[in-house]
């Protein structure tokens, strides 16, 4: 439902932008553009990496925190009625979001 609902907006100020990711005022200092994208990015990886590790508990599923990135496979929700699994996805769509806006 989101994705329809979704407007043009700076993943660092939020401020309107007509195309692009990052508007003029913060494309004007692209140094701290790039480190606050840096730094959103890895605090989406970091939430979903624990909504991960919820999902990998709930369904009983060995969890080694080590492994730096945890695939969903083998631990996959069957309950349609999961706000974690809805949750995960969203992160997902952000992590997707500030990655392409980093390149």
């Amino acid at each position: 439902m989101d994705q329809f609902f979704l407007s043009r907006r700076c993943v660092l100020c939020s401020s309107l932008t007509n195309e692009e990711l990052v508007c003029k005022s913060c494309q004007a200092n692209p140094q701290l553009s790039h480190l606050k994208v840096f730094r959103k990015k890895k605090e989406v990886d970091k939430q979903l990496l624990h909504m991960k590790e919820v999902c990998a508990h709930c369904t009983g599923c060995v969890v080694f925190p080590h492994w730096g990135d945890l695939h969903d496979s083998g631990f996959d929700c069957e309950s349609l009625d999961c706000d974690v699994y809805y949750e995960k996805l969203k992160l997902k769509e952000r992590q997707l979001y500030l990655q392409s806006s980093m390149q």
